[in-house]
Parts: C-alpha cells; structure tokens; sequence
C-alpha cells in the first residue's frame, strides 16, 4: 500500500470526485516508479501493461523513422499517461516513452484498472472522462498543428507554460513543432528580440 500524494489526488479529482474505497483502492494497487533521466519507460515493441501518473518529472513519446526520433507528445508533472494505442488495443506499442528528467511515476496495472471499473461506478466516470479529456486534448493538438505555423505554435507554448521550453531539449521540441532545431533557434532567438 502506498500513500497517495495530494497532487495525485487533487488531479483526479478535477477530472471527477473519487470516493473513499476508491482511494483505497488505489492505494493498494498503484506503486511507484523512479526513473532515471534519458531511460526508456516503455521501449516499441513492447505492449503496454500500465497506466502512468507523473508526480515528478517530464515523460517525452516518440516514435523512430529512419534512424530519427520523432517527437509526439510530452507529459508533464500531474498528467496521466501511456501508450494508448497499445494500452486500448493490447497490441506492442509503435511509440516508446522516455524520462526526459530524473522521474517518480506511480503507475497501475492494467488489470487493476479493469478490476477497479468492474466494482466502482465513480471508477467508470473517471476513466470515461479521462479518456475523453485525453482524446480532446489530441484534437485540439492536431487543430494547432494544421493551422498555425511553427513559430505561432511556440508563441502559444511560451504563454501557456514557459517552463516547458526550459526543461525540454531543443533538439525534442523541435521535433514536437515538426522542424529542424536550427529553425527552431532562428524562432526563439525572433520571440525572444521583442
């Protein structure tokens, strides 16, 4: 049994009120998971067994092509994670995730989630709301990145949180923007002059 911390709680707990047997549950079935900086969490190939919470840290996803990493997504300390392709289909993961930082997960098993919504309906509601504010937030990405540039793009990362753009290496960021990093310096050095 593990103690939840405050910040795992009050995340949920924006996405639905928990009740008391479900902390508990939690509790029992969570563990955590220290990372070291720049190791593999989840390596393609492998299938994806497990549900993650950052309680500390930065997570980056990506997918190789032609001996290149590809930058998808980032998740950040409070914010749930995983493959999600494979974690819905049971299939290897296409995408592998890696801390970007030294980083304390705890995660849940993929069993304990279908054990914990098979006996609570708040569990239900939670995890329906999670997977739809999960599925809003890629729309709204994929919005972003069709119909505004690179440089509107990180203009609106700097606004939302600039601390993002100091702990993610220029080189990832880039990526995520879908540029080169030299062009990437041409935008911060052109953002950051007015």
């Amino acid at each position: 049994m593990i103690v939840i911390p405050v910040a795992m709680r009050e995340a949920f707990d924006r996405v639905s009120l928990l009740t008391k047997e479900d902390w508990l549950f939690l509790s029992t079935h969570f563990e955590e998971k220290p990372i070291r900086k720049r190791d593999l969490i989840l390596a393609a190939g492998q299938p994806e067994e497990h549900v993650y919470f950052v309680f500390k840290g930065l997570v980056r996803m990506f997918v190789e092509r032609e001996g290149r990493d590809i930058c998808l997504d980032f998740a950040f300390e409070n914010q749930v994670f995983c493959s999600f392709i494979s974690y819905f289909t049971e299939k290897p993961s296409e995408v592998s995730l890696q801390a970007l930082t030294p980083t304390l997960l705890f995660r849940i098993h993929r069993k304990a989630i279908q054990e914990w919504i098979d006996q609570s309906r708040s569990a239900e509601r939670f995890v329906r709301l999670l997977t739809e504010q999960f599925y809003l937030n890629k729309l709204r990405k994929e919005m972003k990145m069709l119909t505004m540039n690179a440089e509107k793009n990180y203009e609106q990362i700097l606004t939302e949180d600039p601390n993002i753009v100091r702990h993610i290496p220029i080189k990832d960021l880039a990526s995520y923007l879908g540029i080169h990093p030299d062009s990437l310096s041409r935008i911060r050095r052109k953002v950051t002059t007015f």
